[in-house]
């Protein structure tokens, strides 16, 4: 099994490299997909903020990798040869994922750049002021809340693509790091 993560700001173009991923093959699993069931069952509306406090309580209950062994059970168990990770937040989370070979590739962009981005993309999440967005970026950027620590993330990623061109751009560069990671997992 080839297995990638990626580690990025909100807006860096992540869930447009795990699409892209997708046309090569890849299945992809968010580990925020248990953050937004568990906020479903408990009957909250997805926002940002209940999004972070669910998933700050989940990895408070069952430990800061559970979300990545649950995601990883799940992707192991669907018998995926190709397999790319999403919504990795925590050092936790990352170092249970590398020691099952997953290699991780970081995705940023300047904040300005990301705003944009998700101002355009209007998610329930992505309703906030340029201000807001910089408090919340910093937070989960430096690890100031329990369920966040992207940069100690980015920091352990081998390859990082600035992602701040154009959609092609951004598969260009996708195209090059497969290639050397199927090389040396191969």
């Amino acid at each position: 099994m080839i297995s990638i993560g990626f580690i990025g700001t909100n807006g860096a173009g992540k869930s447009f490299a795990c699409d892209y991923l997708k046309t090569k093959g890849f299945h992809a699993f968010s580990l925020s997909d248990i953050v937004r069931s568990e906020a479903t069952k408990k009957g909250l509306e997805h926002t940002r903020e209940n999004l972070i406090q669910t998933g700050n309580w989940i990895k408070e209950t069952y430990g800061k990798d559970f979300l990545a062994q649950e995601s990883f059970k799940v992707a192991r168990d669907s018998g995926h040869p190709l397999i790319v990770f999403d919504s990795i937040r925590l050092i936790d989370e990352l170092s249970f994922l590398k020691q099952q070979g997953t290699e991780f590739i970081g995705i940023n962009a300047s904040i300005k750049c990301r705003y944009d981005r998700i101002t355009q993309r209007q998610h329930a999440t992505d309703t906030l002021s340029f201000e807001d967005f910089a408090t919340l970026d910093d937070i989960e950027y430096l690890g100031k809340s329990a369920g966040h620590g992207i940069k100690k993330c980015m920091d352990q990623c081998e390859r990082v693509i600035l992602n701040e061109g154009s959609i092609n751009e951004l598969h260009q560069n996708l195209d090059k790091i497969l290639a050397e990671i199927i090389v040396t997992q191969s």
